[in-house]
């Protein structure tokens, strides 16, 4: 194969993920729970926060902040707005919720500015496993 054949076949891959949400594009499963329960406790008068969150079902994480609303679908996003949130293990989040009513991502502000941190998969997998009651 030349090399416009091989650029062309990465081409019809990537778009076959976008298209199938595979590859990159799949996330990862997210347990909403824990989060959307902190919402409910610490926002009481807004619990279509709380539901949004129940809605998130994957992810895509960086070491500060976890995408919860398919990056591949980010041209259609129109930010409303944050809110601050609590969390007894992971600090305090900036969460980003959307005009549609969905929630966006969450920010881990308090992991924000600080060096050797334990990859944040292997606390969200620990949290997982132990989910705050």
């Amino acid at each position: 194969m030349n090399a416009a054949h091989l650029l062309n076949a990465a081409y019809e891959q990537d778009y076959l993920d976008w298209h199938q949400h595979t590859g990159p594009y799949a996330g990862v499963p997210f347990d909403p729970r824990t989060f959307a329960q902190l919402v409910r406790e610490q926002y009481p008068a807004e619990p279509a926060w709380a539901d949004a969150m129940e809605r998130c079902d994957r992810a895509w994480h960086t070491e500060w902040y976890t995408t919860l609303y398919p990056p591949y679908e980010r041209k259609y996003v129109r930010h409303r707005g944050s809110f601050w949130l609590q969390h007894p293990q992971l600090g305090t989040l900036l969460v980003d919720h959307l005009q549609s009513g969905d929630i966006s991502g969450i920010e881990y502000w308090a992991r924000l500015g600080h060096e050797n941190l334990e990859p944040l998969e292997h606390v969200l997998n620990r949290l997982a496993m132990c989910p705050v009651r």
